[in-house]
């Protein structure tokens, strides 16, 4: 896995690394499937803002906020990922959504298709069919938006100060106080670590 940031840098992930942090934040035991219960992601955003995800050179990175984003309202949710460059999109995935991805279909809603479960995803925007682009299982699917209105659950925005390049601007040219607005237009950025917000912090 690998998530570039606005100044062109590329972290690493690995299986490994990616499992340890999964492992810990939810009590999953690798090779034992009935261990793998998953999480809300908001606890997930909680545990990478206080505890930090490892890459696979063994380097933690965190976010420095995240916010939940009201999911029913397709504009509301489109903004804040162009704002935030994505976002982490929780659904109650249908078996007929499973089956799409197998086929290389897109996501359209079908009815009384059984649900599997909870699935998490990221949202990574809207292609030139005005359908949802998702990235999941290690691939891109698009996803009609009344499936998205249907099936979502939980949507949370994330930033970090990662992301910001030398000049301390966001992809779409965002600076930290233009961030720290648009965090709180989608509701009260939840604990934010006081540097984001230019408060000084604990030493």
């Amino acid at each position: 896995m690998q998530r570039g940031l606005a100044n062109d840098n590329v972290t690493q992930f690995s299986e490994t690394s990616v499992l340890g942090d999964y492992s810990a934040a939810t009590g999953f035991v690798r090779g034992d499937p009935k261990t793998d219960q998953g999480t809300n992601m908001a606890d997930a955003a909680s545990y990478w803002r206080k505890t930090g995800i490892t890459d696979a050179h063994g380097r933690k990175h965190f976010i420095d906020a995240f916010v939940q984003v009201e999911f029913h309202d397709v504009d509301e949710l489109m903004q804040a990922c162009f704002d935030f460059g994505g976002l982490g999109l929780g659904v109650q995935l249908p078996k007929s959504a499973d089956d799409q991805f197998d086929w290389g279909e897109r996501w359209t809603i079908v009815r009384n298709s059984p649900i599997l479960g909870g699935h998490a995803t990221e949202l990574a925007g809207r292609n030139s069919d005005g359908d949802a682009v998702i990235a999941t299982w290690n691939g891109i699917t698009g996803a009609d938006m009344r499936w998205i209105q249907e099936y979502a659950d939980e949507a949370v925005a994330f930033f970090s100060l990662e992301y910001l390049d030398k000049r301390g601007l966001k992809t779409g040219g965002y600076d930290r106080t233009e961030i720290v607005k648009r965090l709180e237009a989608l509701g009260r950025p939840t604990q934010p670590t006081p540097h984001l917000l230019g408060k000084k912090g604990p030493s």
